[in-house]
């Protein structure tokens, strides 16, 4: 979420202000009913939101929503200072928020408001941001991706074998985060040279994928299941079905989120390559496909989004294809790291290296 800037802490009035935790407000409707701060306890309207929404909204909630207007009795909210504020935020001339991210605001606000209505418990009748509009898109500067060269470079420096694996199966698979620390060892199907992706964690808990069309099972080459193969005997010889296959901590899977603030965003830091997360990796398993020219369908199937259910074991979309697919990837990367020759440099004494293109 953004960082929004001006006073977040409302003026109060007396005709706009009620006791802290009093239903009626913001704030205590949210306790109630979203996320209990003292308890730290999800509530039942966000229990019905998909793991990484509950997260994302509770923090949008907290830091940006609450302080603003957390403390207004919900009657006394309206459209128009909702929407000044909001475009207050896109207009700011330091650290302006997108308008992708002032949309989600106002979801996440508005969903406040129609739960209040369907529940019947403030005496509100109108969703007053029903009524918001935000400035058109206009030509909004494109996102940074990362590159297959960059993620090469990435991957050069790993140190540790489970970092390193956990950076590979992401390009490898287009698999979501989630799903990257969901993996067991249960879930390598080797005969098959598959994975078979049929959990996810997020927050520490085990949850099924995004969807059932996210349960699927993507097909890897032979030098793919060979790399994981390796890792497993050399680092995880006595690992069983049910251990992870990126195990971190007390028996979790690794923390993959700290594992990119500590190790992999200061790696990018040094080449200058911008905007790194894990996601990035995502889309770039599907630009490889793309600008191999891989049918669509093919790259649903892999990614998750396919039309129709799909059976993980045999009812699949031709395992050829998907083989074709992981082929292109393997090939498209190769070509990147042979571009890349790491060579010591004259600070190795301080344990850094430098990276050269070369052409080929």
């Amino acid at each position: 979420m953004e960082k929004i800037n001006g006073e977040h802490e409302a003026r109060l009035s007396p005709g706009n202000a009620a006791e802290e935790g009093n239903a009626l407000t913001i704030k205590g409707f949210f306790r109630k009913h979203y996320w209990d701060e003292e308890t730290e306890q999800y509530r039942d309207e966000l229990l019905t939101k998909k793991p990484s929404t509950r997260r994302d909204m509770k923090n949008c909630m907290r830091q940006i929503l609450i302080p603003k207007y957390g403390h207004r009795v919900m009657s006394s909210v309206q459209t128009g200072e909702i929407q000044t504020f909001l475009v207050a935020q896109m207009q700011a001339e330091q650290g302006g928020i997108s308008r992708k991210t002032a949309m989600k605001i106002k979801a996440y606000l508005s969903s406040i408001f129609s739960a209040a209505i369907r529940l019947s418990e403030t005496g509100i009748t109108r969703n007053p941001v029903l009524g918001v509009r935000l400035p058109s898109p206009g030509l909004e500067s494109a996102p940074a991706n990362l590159t297959t060269d960059q993620a090469v470079r990435i991957l050069q420096e790993w140190k540790d074998p489970s970092h390193r694996i956990a950076w590979q199966l992401a390009i490898w698979t287009g698999a979501r985060l989630g799903e990257l620390r969901g993996l067991r060892w249960g879930s390598v199907a080797w005969e098959q040279n598959a994975l078979l992706i049929q959990e996810a964690v997020w927050e520490g808990r085990s949850v099924p994928p995004k969807s059932r069309k996210s349960r699927r099972r993507i097909v890897l080459t032979a030098d793919n299941m060979r790399t994981l193969r390796e890792y497993k005997d050399k680092h995880y010889p006595g690992a069983t079905d049910q251990d992870w296959v990126l195990p971190g901590r007390k028996g979790r899977p690794l923390d993959l989120e700290a594992v990119m603030t500590k190790v992999i965003k200061p790696i990018a830091k040094r080449f200058n390559i911008p905007r790194v997360h894990w996601h990035a990796l995502r889309h770039l398993s599907n630009s490889l496909l793309l600008n191999a020219g891989v049918d669509v369908a093919v790259r649903q199937d892999r990614l998750g989004h396919t039309t129709s259910e799909v059976n993980l074991i045999y009812s699949h979309l031709d395992d050829q294809s998907q083989l074709f697919a992981a082929e292109l990837i393997a090939k498209q990367l190769a070509t990147a790291e042979a571009r890349l020759i790491v060579t010591p440099s004259c600070d190795a004494a301080l344990g850094e290296r430098k990276v050269t293109a070369v052409n080929v």
